[in-house]
């Protein structure tokens, strides 16, 4: 990640007020022409948010804390959401 989005997702964090729960999904697949035939459609996501309860819930289903994820892609696109919704769900102590 290079350029504005790590600048614009720590003012985000730092200005956002404490319900807010910023979400921004990074898609990085280059066109087929470029990627070729039969490129995988995996996609990091990043979540940026004050709620800690938000995040650890995110962390015990397997997401990764800091900006760089793991290689191996953790759940299908179809999935994301329910995780995402679970997780804003959370809350301290749960």
């Amino acid at each position: 990640m290079r350029g504005w989005l790590p600048t614009a997702l720590v003012l985000v964090a730092m200005c956002a007020p404490a319900a807010a729960q910023p979400t921004t999904h990074e898609d990085h697949q280059p066109p087929a022409v470029v990627s070729g035939e039969g490129a995988p459609w995996d996609v990091p996501v990043h979540v940026v948010s004050n709620r800690g309860a938000m995040l650890d819930a995110l962390v015990a289903q397997g997401f990764t804390r800091g900006m760089h994820p793991r290689r191996a892609p953790l759940m299908r696109m179809h999935e994301l959401m329910p995780a995402l919704t679970a997780a804003m769900a959370a809350r301290p102590g749960s």
